[in-house]
């Protein structure tokens, strides 16, 4: 069990069942944290001017994924927090984060003047097929969220004050770039080729949102998909998305292209918004949209 009263840290649970909490409830101050529940990497590159965090590749059987489940507590934004391996639950308070289900890799810049990781540069699952069922809850906007693999539940925001804004998230694997020169931010589903053909990774997940200006993308299977604000992009299986980098925000803006890919790949999605403006396509299957 792993307690700080405090921000700006970096904490790796490593092996095992690991308990960590950072920050106080209510206080919501304790912000710009790097944290990981099993084992990896966090490397800032000052001459870059580069933060790049990433988990190591780990190997468990099935039957001893129990023993790395991970519940990670933090009361404050603008963090980056991997899962890793096993089910873990997750759960934030504060705006502005990196969160991975399972296993991963993230670059942001890093802010030389505050002495801290700013922008993000990129996001990006690893080993897709690795992985368990994660909860994970946010409570606040500007995430980028991919739940991994197998069926995850992803809450962001809070119901009826829709304060979940300007959200990128996948249920299963995928990747999130943030293209500076050429003014793009383009997020797209994982999808891998083996022995000539295409392999997704992922199984049902439920993914609610409470605020508009969201990318999310259900990936396999049959998803679950709920939406509270305006101007979202809504992909029930697995595809592609382009959006215009508005630098003077630091956000993504009006739609570029949106497409979907291997459509004979995916399961039966139900996607509900609560909102106008939006793109959305059902992928596989016979989808319900309303």
């Amino acid at each position: 069990t792993i307690v700080i009263h405090g921000g700006q840290n970096t904490v790796m649970g490593g092996a095992g069942n690991d308990d960590i909490t950072i920050g106080q409830s209510g206080k919501n101050d304790a912000a710009e944290n790097v944290v990981l529940g099993d084992g990896g990497k966090y490397v800032v590159d000052k001459r870059n001017g580069l933060v790049k965090v990433n988990t190591n590749d780990l190997s468990v059987a099935e039957s001893d994924l129990p023993d790395y489940e991970d519940k990670i507590n933090i009361y404050g934004g603008q963090n980056t927090v991997m899962g890793g391996v096993a089910g873990d639950e997750i759960e934030l308070y504060g705006d502005d984060n990196i969160v991975l289900g399972d296993g991963g890799e993230s670059v942001r810049e890093w802010n030389a003047d505050n002495k801290v990781f700013d922008a993000i540069k990129y996001v990006k699952t690893t080993n897709d097929d690795n992985g368990d069922a994660d909860t994970i809850n946010i409570h606040g906007g500007k995430n980028a969220v991919m739940g991994g693999a197998a069926g995850d539940k992803i809450e962001i925001g809070d119901q009826n004050k829709n304060n979940g804004n300007e959200n990128v998230v996948l249920g299963d694997g995928g990747s999130y770039v943030v293209d500076k020169t050429n003014k793009e931010v383009t997020v797209a589903t994982s999808r891998e080729v083996k022995d000539g053909k295409v392999v997704i990774y992922g199984d049902v997940d439920t993914i609610n949102i409470h605020g508009g200006q969201n990318t999310v993308m259900g990936g396999a299977a049959g998803d679950k998909i709920e939406l509270y604000g305006d101007d979202n992009i809504v992909l029930g299986d697995g595809g592609e998305s382009v959006r215009e980098w508005n630098a003077e925000n630091k956000v993504f803006d009006a739609i570029k292209s949106v497409k979907t890919t291997d459509d004979d790949n995916g399961g039966e999605d139900r996607i509900n918004i609560h909102g106008g403006k939006n793109a959305v396509m059902g992928g596989a299957v016979d989808d319900k949209i309303n």
